[in-house]
């Protein structure tokens, strides 16, 4: 299998036998103490704003070496960690405020992996807005793993630490294929 080489830390992020953990934003994390089981894995994997000091250690790990965003987000500007936008709601608006030299995140796109607006029209009859980003994630780079993948925070009927509605047409779908497939979620 080919590697998904990352640019940004110089170094392939599909490495054999490499473990991944993508974190989603679930309450089910909340009181589930595996900071430590999560920090465990070659590749962790956040979403928009649940890093840095969002993060509760002993529920969610503390490391970031892929941060998943959406178009109003900003980078982590951190060179270790690969950046992924994955808006589908607006990826004109998205690619516009990361790539205008004037816009509110100009300059961030440089180390930012994104989907190309022509990419996304062809997208946009799979309706790719209904499905969160974790689902996306997982299905565009996650499944390329041959070691361990891991979810965490994709059960519950809540956000973590977030009381906004779950607005994601498919996530009982996602939630069923991930049982389905033996993906183990936490």
């Amino acid at each position: 299998m080919s590697n998904l080489d990352n640019p940004v830390m110089g170094r392939p992020i599909v490495d054999e036998g490499r473990s991944l953990a993508i974190i989603g934003g679930a309450d089910s994390l909340k009181g589930g103490r595996l900071g430590q089981e999560i920090d465990a894995h070659g590749e962790v994997v956040r979403f928009n704003e649940i890093v840095g000091s969002k993060l509760v250690p002993e529920e969610t790990g503390s490391r970031t070496t892929v941060h998943v965003m959406n178009t109003l987000v900003a980078p982590l500007d951190d060179p270790a960690i690969l950046e992924v936008d994955l808006e589908t709601n607006a990826p004109w608006s998205s690619y516009c405020k990361r790539m205008h030299t004037r816009a509110i995140l100009a300059n961030d796109a440089r180390s930012t992996l994104m989907i190309r607006p022509s990419a996304y029209c062809v997208m946009a009859g799979i309706r790719a807005a209904d499905w969160t980003r974790g689902f996306l994630f997982y299905w565009f780079i996650g499944r390329l793993f041959n070691g361990p993948v891991d979810l965490y925070g994709f059960s519950g009927n809540g956000h973590y630490h977030n009381d906004l509605e779950i607005t994601e047409k498919w996530v009982q779908f996602e939630h069923l294929f991930y049982r389905v497939n033996n993906i183990t979620r936490h």
